[in-house]
């Protein structure tokens, strides 16, 4: 399996801080099965506190593939919205793909994205 783009590795690396500070991985595991599989699920879920949990899943993202980068930003942006953002926003991915998503899951919120100049 091919890994994760380089520019999606460093826009992870470069928002590390703020995901392990803030991401809760309970909120966003179940929504990782298409990157992680149940054994990868069940590592992160062992892992001792909140934070090592977290820093687990941001270790692990990068190495499961080419879509790893997308499938964790919309688990963020279903669960995590405003650790989402920042990572749409760097990235440039499409958030329209997100809005329906979010409509076929009963979540109707609208966000409106603003870019600095």
């Amino acid at each position: 399996m091919a890994g994760m783009l380089e520019e999606h590795r460093n826009i992870i690396t470069s928002h590390r801080a703020d995901l392990v500070k803030d991401l809760e991985p309970s909120k966003v595991l179940n929504y990782l099965f298409e990157c992680l599989d149940e054994d990868d699920r069940e590592y992160v879920k062992a892992q001792g506190t909140r934070g090592d949990r977290a820093e687990e899943l941001i270790d692990m993202i990068p190495r499961r593939g080419p879509t790893a980068f997308q499938c964790f930003v919309a688990a963020l942006y279903k669960r995590q919205r405003h650790l989402a953002i920042p990572l749409i926003q760097e990235s440039g991915i499409d958030i329209s793909s997100f809005e329906k998503d979010n409509r076929a899951t009963k979540d109707t919120r609208k966000i409106k994205l603003y870019t600095t100049v």
